[in-house]
């Protein structure tokens, strides 16, 4: 929808590179929150170790004791600045392209709206535990996200990844 792809351009303008746009994390982290948080959720920073050169990563919890656990994933930092690659929309293929339509701007967006429509349609996914974790260093690797994860996933009857794919290669596939 229009709100989703204004939604979409307002993020892929935040430069939230890896190690050059801890600020743009931090924002696009927040803006992330506040979002979640108009579903219910509950968010907070889940802090990088000393000396790893990254933002807190975010936590966002909906239904802390519910028996049913679902994760889901994404990360918030990107390769490519968008002086580097400006947000656009192919007007012939209604595609979009810029820093982080892909990889993976585009993937927390539909994380979102996926949260929202199914917290509509569905009393079970409203009454399980929810947790979204989202990576300010997917770029590059990290142990305290790599801890989290651990922690956050045991038990999960699902984990679903929002990253997506690359047309023509066979090797990346959207996960979701």
């Amino acid at each position: 929808s229009e709100s989703v792809l204004a939604l979409l351009e307002q993020w892929c303008a935040i430069d939230s590179r890896s190690r050059h746009g801890l600020a743009g994390i931090r924002a696009l982290s927040e803006q992330a929150a506040d979002r979640l948080r108009a579903l219910g959720f509950g968010c907070r920073q889940l802090p990088a170790a000393a000396g790893e050169g990254c933002a807190d990563h975010l936590l966002a919890i909906r239904n802390e004791k519910a028996a049913l656990k679902i994760v889901l994933l994404g990360h918030l930092d990107v390769v490519l600045s968008p002086a580097e690659a400006p947000f656009r929309v192919d007007v012939k293929t209604g595609r979009a392209c810029g820093a982080g339509v892909c990889d993976m701007k585009g993937g927390v967006v539909a994380l979102w709206r996926a949260l929202d429509e199914a917290l509509r349609r569905s009393e079970s996914v409203r009454q399980a535990k929810l947790t979204v974790l989202l990576n300010s260093s997917e770029e590059q690797s990290v142990e305290s996200f790599a801890r989290a994860l651990r922690h956050r996933c045991k038990g999960a009857r699902a984990c679903l990844c929002f990253e997506c794919g690359f047309p023509g290669d066979e090797n990346r596939h959207l996960v979701v």
